[in-house]
């Protein structure tokens, strides 16, 4: 029988851990996402931008608290 779960209740973890998920750095992995794509237009390429900046400002901010953080202190 298949269980269904909220979408809120899904996790990275629990996906990688229920189908054994795996990164994969073989840049040939999806060569169907890499071939005869259409050029970006400049709005695209603005967006691109702003999103891959915000990820760089997230995983600064996320190693400044991690190396911040007190002795022993533990995340919730």
């Amino acid at each position: 029988m298949v269980q269904t779960i909220q979408a809120k209740d899904v996790t990275l973890n629990l996906l990688t851990e229920r189908f054994n998920l795996q990164r994969v750095n073989d840049k040939t992995f999806f060569l169907e996402w890499q071939d005869n794509l259409p050029e970006l237009n400049d709005l695209e390429n603005l967006s691109l931008n702003q999103v891959k900046e915000e990820y760089l400002l997230f995983l600064q901010l996320a190693l400044t608290c991690y190396f911040a953080r007190p002795e022993g202190f533990i995340p919730n």
